[in-house]
């Protein structure tokens, strides 16, 4: 392995741990704000989803370097890492939607209660 490739190699590894950790903050900030919607479960199942596939993934790359590694486990892991990331994809698109569906539904609530005190008081909305 020459320079060049053993220097991609560490960026590929930065990289990835820099995937993961933003992943970690993505679940951590779902949890706090978990009470914003009855649908963030599914949000925080898609980043937790997401965080394993990424530590899989890690873990795999990291394996891999070994030279006494066992090679027939690969594959398999492989097949779980993409059922994993796909799952957990498909589980953040849909929370996310769910969530801002909710959100705007709020927002247009309170713009009609907003509208329906002005015209009580006889003032106009601005």
């Amino acid at each position: 392995m020459n320079s060049i490739d053993s220097t991609l190699m560490v960026m590929l590894q930065v990289l990835q741990w820099l995937h993961f950790f933003i992943l970690i903050a993505g679940l951590v900030v779902s949890l706090r704000f978990r009470r914003l919607s009855g649908h963030m479960l599914f949000v925080i199942a898609g980043f937790l989803g997401q965080c394993a596939q990424s530590g899989l993934f890690l873990s795999i790359t990291l394996l891999q370097a070994d030279d006494g590694f066992d090679s027939n486990w690969i594959m398999p892991a492989y097949v779980l890492s993409g059922v994993v990331g796909l799952a957990s994809g498909i589980s953040l698109v849909v929370g996310l939607a769910l969530v801002w569906k909710d959100l705007r539904d709020r927002i247009e609530f309170l713009g009609v209660i907003h509208d329906d005190r002005h015209q009580q008081s006889g003032e106009t909305a601005p």
